[in-house]
């Protein structure tokens, strides 16, 4: 069986920077999540085939306006470049900075590469279907990615 996973969160320093935020530290907590032990992305991609994920989605994060930690666009283009097959990257929108927002679709497919995008409109403190991202499910549409 083919296994994907959708959100996949690599282990590395960079990454670990968004779960010890202060904005996620507690939630982590309350959950009774332990932080992992960092590594390389060479190490993350040999533990998730060892352990049957034959293909993962690495979401970029962009959330300046609630203060949580981003994890850039470029980075995930690079990482999925340096993995193809095996890493499909995703890039992060911040729904709150209007048509920018739109903009940064169009970079981050036409010009990085990225194969979709995704949105935590929660950390925007909004709905998913709040009117303010339909601008960004359009264009979404219009590029024909999830």
């Amino acid at each position: 069986m083919k296994i994907i996973d959708f959100r996949c969160r690599p282990n590395t320093p960079e990454y670990l920077k968004v779960i010890d935020s202060p904005t996620s530290r507690p939630v982590m907590e309350r959950l009774g999540c332990i932080m992992p032990a960092p590594g390389t992305l060479e190490q993350w991609v040999d533990s998730i085939a060892r352990i049957g994920i034959e293909t993962a989605v690495f979401t970029g994060r962009q959330s300046r306006s609630t203060g949580a930690v981003d994890i850039g666009n470029d980075y995930v283009a690079d990482t999925a470049a340096r993995f193809p097959g095996r890493v499909v990257g995703f890039a992060g929108i911040d729904p709150t900075r209007g048509m920018q927002s739109v903009r940064d679709v169009v970079h981050a497919i036409e010009t990085l590469g990225l194969k979709g995008i995704t949105v935590d409109p929660f950390g925007g403190q909004m709905a998913a279907n709040d009117r303010r991202l339909y601008p960004v499910y359009a264009k979404c549409v219009e590029l024909d990615v999830p």
